[in-house]
């Protein structure tokens, strides 16, 4: 007689990303812009892809950078202007979250 086959009940912990909220910025200079932003997922890394561009430029020229970070320091940017930043939770598997958009102005330089 045959016996019986063995079940086992397993959970993944994949699960598609949600789009990143409460997006801060941290800190602004001259030159740089630092974000950060927070996540539903806290047993979940997920990869962010952070994309910024200068403000009436066109945003498919957009400079792209991944992370597994929730925060992201924009470096050499234009002094006083105005910039437009996505960030989008990716999984592993290429899923998109929907995008969290922060406009932020770098610090003009006193005038002497």
């Amino acid at each position: 007689m045959a016996g019986l086959g063995a079940y086992t009940k397993g959970y993944t912990l994949f699960q598609d990303p949600t789009t990143p909220y409460n997006g801060t910025e941290v800190d602004r200079t001259e030159t740089t812009i630092s974000i950060s932003w927070a996540t539903n997922h806290s047993y979940c890394t997920f990869l962010y892809q952070v994309c910024y561009y200068e403000v009436d430029t066109d945003p498919t020229k957009a400079t792209c950078v991944t992370t597994t970070d929730t925060s992201y320091t924009l470096n050499n940017l234009g002094e006083c202007k105005a910039y437009i930043i996505d960030v989008v939770a990716k999984s592993s598997s290429g899923v998109e979250s929907l995008t969290l958009q922060f406009y932020s102005v770098t610090l003009c330089p006193d005038a002497a």
